[in-house]
């Protein structure tokens, strides 16, 4: 199962108003998710004031996945995944959840075992509709089973993916 990867699942925080006080940090939106590359994009990152208190567990690091939580629509649901490979530290907003993952999980498998349960829609199962928004049940999401080689053989995995998608 996905959760079996997972270390920690935090939604994240929108903040408030950027004031220059050195609360300002970049925040990672849903608008932000590269779904080609399946990685977050902060080329033009949104700045938000997070306090350190809000900031404690939810920075993101290297290597943590983003969960899209809420949005979507009927031609793209919500569930995408992507990886945060930046070194910077940010937070990500409250539509989207960061994923850390257990020690010896290599993110960049990770990130491709969830694109391809999106691509045959896996995520449908635990989209909740209450109004014209979709929200992701994380915790129903991440019970879902997905194949866990052993790390050696993730990293290779995700190495051959990334040299095969490079060539795209």
């Amino acid at each position: 199962r996905f959760k079996r990867s997972v270390k920690s699942c935090r939604n994240g925080i929108w903040g408030e108003e950027p004031r220059d006080d050195g609360n300002d940090v970049p925040c990672v939106r849903v608008a932000d998710f590269d779904r080609t590359r399946l990685l977050a994009d902060l080329s033009s990152p949104t700045i938000r004031n997070v306090t350190p208190s809000e900031r404690a567990d939810r920075t993101l690091s290297q290597g943590d996945l983003l969960l899209e939580k809420s949005g979507g629509g009927d031609l793209q649901p919500v569930g995408c995944v992507v990886l945060y490979a930046q070194s910077a530290p940010a937070v990500c907003s409250n539509f989207v959840a960061k994923v850390r993952l257990q020690p010896g999980m290599c993110p960049s498998y990770w990130r491709y075992a969830h694109a391809a349960a999106y691509a045959v829609r896996l995520n449908e199962r635990s989209i909740k509709q209450t109004s014209g928004i979709q929200n992701l049940d994380s915790h129903q999401y991440l019970d879902e089973r997905a194949p866990s080689p052993p790390t050696g053989e993730q990293v290779a995995i995700a190495a051959f993916l990334d040299r095969e998608t490079a060539k795209i």
